[in-house]
Order: structure tokens, then sequence, then C-alpha cells
């Protein structure tokens, strides 16, 4: 079961020196500036796709987006919800990863299963769900939550239980 991932704060001082609160426990956040910065969110999103795909690798099952990442125009949106999303067709699964900048106070990690229908009169598909604030740790524990998913292939009812 992934560990619970818990954030300090940054404190300045008069002197302008940072100290961090709680510095063994504190994650570095990875690629930071993603909202702000459309290399930096084309990075993120990349970094997913790197993941997503060993996963799928490992399992045999290929994957494919479900969400539209464009406006009416043909534009790419850079929205992080979800920042990357994909589909398994043979395991009638799908994943979303919705990212968010860190927050004080809030989990670096929430997950849960959810179902999307695809099209209609289609029987929906199960989805699990993963929101972070990406460190190294939540990276982790998606990347372990993912794989249960796709490659031990846990149901939603187990999977409802690895993330209790």
């Amino acid at each position: 079961m992934p560990k619970k991932v818990h954030r300090g704060r940054f404190q300045t001082q008069g002197d302008g020196v940072e100290e961090m609160e709680n510095s063994l426990t504190q994650p570095k956040y990875l690629f930071p500036t993603f909202l702000e910065d459309k290399k930096v969110f084309n990075l993120t999103e990349a970094y997913w796709r790197r993941m997503i795909t060993a996963i799928a690798e490992e399992a045999n099952a290929p994957f494919q987006p479900y969400i539209n990442h464009h406006d009416s125009k043909g534009r790419k949106e850079y929205n992080a919800n979800p920042i990357f999303d994909a589909l398994f067709p043979s395991l009638h699964k799908a994943v979303r990863i919705i990212q968010d900048e860190p927050e004080a106070g809030a989990p670096d990690l929430a997950a849960w299963i959810d179902s999307i229908e695809l099209e209609e009169g289609q029987p929906p598909v199960p989805e699990l769900v993963i929101a972070l604030a990406l460190s190294r740790e939540s990276a982790a524990a998606a990347r372990e939550l993912i794989r249960q998913w796709v490659v031990e292939g846990l149901s939603e009812e187990q999977m409802g239980e690895v993330i209790r």
C-alpha cells in the first residue's frame, strides 16, 4: 500500500534565508512551473507518457488517449485536469492523472475509482483517477497504483481496498 506523503512549508526569515519545516519529510516537487510555462507542461506530460508506456509494455497492453485535450479551434489546452489519460481497451480499464500545484495542508496524492462512458449504450469503463502534486514520492506511489491496476489486474473492489 502506498505511503502517505506529507508536505512541509518554506518560511522566509528576515535575512532572506529560507528554512524548511520538516526538512526530512519535505518532498522536492518536480516541474513546479508546469502551469505557467508551456514547455514545462509538455515536459511534465512527456514524463507521464513515459511512465504509462513502460507500465503498458510490462502488461503487454496498448493504450490510447480518451480525453480531447484541444479546444474547438484545435489548439492544445494546457489544463492539468487531466495532464495525462490512458485507455487500455484490451483490459477495459482507464487511468486519468490530475496534477495539482502543491498546497499547504493538502495531501500530495489522492486516488479513487470512477467510471467513464465512452460510447452511448456501451458499458462504462472503470477508471483509476490519481490527483497529485508531483514529487518523486508521489510519482512512485502513483506508479505503484497504476501497476496494480494495469499489470497486476486488480479489480475495482481490490483497488478500492488498496487506496483506502
